[in-house]
């Protein structure tokens, strides 16, 4: 197997592990898979909570991420190898990886390590989406909309509290 994915979200990915080298991070892979090969876009950020015994991710509206094809998480202990536990998660999405910081191995759903990897020059800059689980792309095209619509909303609030307060 063949993961496309650009350098972008490999250092998003890596910049997670080492902002946060205690504590393991969780994302779903956004992509497509066709034939043999498997294209990450994106990334779904997700709440990672765990016990001794337990790992769960929770996505809100995890419902709507159908273009979800595998996940990528760290270690904090510096071992990129799977856990059993990362095993049975791995079997339910054809392409997944682990970062401990300095690297990032990529797993299919066997848990065997997948060497073809092809990075790609796509743009790509992730902002966790706490209440959506999932990313949204900044490009200077949509950033004048958001920049727009913060505009009008600050003026209505103004408006708003004249008019309230006179």
């Amino acid at each position: 197997m063949k993961v496309f994915i650009s350098q972008g979200i490999i250092r998003t990915i890596i910049d997670s592990a080492l902002e946060n080298p205690d504590k393991e991070f969780f994302y779903f892979l956004k992509g497509e898979k066709k034939g043999n090969n498997c294209k990450i876009s994106g990334l779904y950020y997700t709440h990672l909570t765990s016990s001794k015994f337990r790992v769960s991710a929770i996505t809100p509206f995890y419902q709507d991420m159908h273009d979800v094809i595998g996940t990528s998480h760290s270690h904090p202990s510096g071992n990129a190898h799977p856990s059993e536990t990362d095993l049975k998660t791995f079997s339910r999405f054809p392409v997944n990886c682990i970062c401990n910081g300095e690297i990032i191995r990529f797993f299919d759903n066997a848990g065997n390590e997948i060497t073809e990897i092809k990075y790609t020059d796509d743009e790509f800059e992730s902002i966790p989406a706490f209440h959506h689980g999932e990313s949204i792309s900044f490009t200077p095209k949509n950033r004048l909309w958001i920049y727009a619509a913060l505009a009008i909303i600050l003026f209505l609030l103004f408006s708003w509290t004249l008019w309230y307060l006179f």
